[in-house]
């Protein structure tokens, strides 16, 4: 499509048509698809054939509150000056 659209942009700028900078802005915008979008779906094609089992592994009760522990999580963690035990080492 972007393609069709750049070669009939390209002839109407050859001849001169009216609307110059439109035909322009359309080269630009398949120059941007090209060299930014379309590279992606190469990768987006990979992702597609890999399939869905690594998202599906997790069983559906790994996600209710009950196995969520926010306190725990959110209790900000040691530094570097702290052992195991909490006490701080000699400095």
């Amino acid at each position: 499509m972007w393609l069709k659209m750049a070669a009939a942009a390209k002839i109407r700028l050859a001849d001169n048509a009216p609307g110059r900078a439109f035909y322009e802005t359309k080269l630009q915008s398949a120059a941007f698809y090209y060299s930014r979008l379309m590279p992606q779906t190469l990768a987006l094609a990979e992702t597609l054939r890999a399939g869905a089992d690594v998202l599906m592994a997790p069983a559906a009760e790994a996600f209710t509150r009950s196995q969520t522990n926010i306190a725990e999580a959110t209790r900000p963690l040691p530094t570097p000056t702290q052992t195991e035990t909490g006490e701080k080492k000699a400095s």
